[in-house]
């Protein structure tokens, strides 16, 4: 019997830790106001990996065992043709999101006509609600969409569910995010 409970984990983990690494750079640039250049590199780098990503659903190679077992897991799922054009068509539907979103937030700040946002403050009683929100989605979305797709192999596959260290895992991740909009709040407010 395949298991791959710990892998799903440590996927789950992973995942959390880009998100939170990722806002934390980005509210550290907006505190040192280099903002708007870090927000376009950003943009710049999120559509170059996307174009890799959408004409070479394969790239990158998996860097940890878990990562590997997981795609191996998935492929077995799917076959191979349909999970690269499964790939292919969300990288290439985020492209399409990003690309837009790029340009409006690009012709905002590169507009020498618009005054800084800096002198505006953070509405942190309105931010962190959202950040919040758009954290437990994400992470709502991931435990339905891995409970689904290791639940197709049934009694062959312990996978993905929301009990045991799972459950402890979710517990500390909400008070981690948690604490994070805490340290928010109060260092913004």
């Amino acid at each position: 019997m395949l298991d791959i409970r710990k892998e799903r984990r440590l996927e789950w983990i992973f995942e959390n830790a880009i998100i939170l690494l990722t806002m934390i750079f980005l509210f550290v640039s907006f505190y040192f106001r280099i903002f708007e250049m870090v927000i376009l590199l950003f943009f710049v780098s999120l559509i170059v990996v996307l174009v890799m990503k959408t004409f070479r659903p394969e790239w990158p190679k998996p860097l940890f065992n878990w990562q590997k077992k997981l795609r191996a897991h998935e492929i077995n799922y799917y076959g191979h043709s349909d999970w690269k054009n499964r790939k292919r068509r969300k990288h290439a539907l985020l492209l399409v999101l990003v690309v837009i979103s790029s340009y409006f937030i690009g012709l905002y700040m590169l507009n020498p006509s618009n005054q800084s946002f800096y002198r505006y403050p953070i509405r942190v009683e309105v931010l962190v609600p959202y950040l919040i929100l758009f954290v437990l989605s994400i992470n709502i979305g991931h435990i339905v969409r891995k409970s689904y797709i290791d639940a197709f192999f049934g009694y062959k596959v312990k996978g993905f569910r929301l009990k045991g260290k799972t459950l402890w895992l979710s517990i500390s991740m909400l008070l981690a995010w948690g604490l994070f909009g805490v340290i928010i709040y109060l260092f913004f407010s």
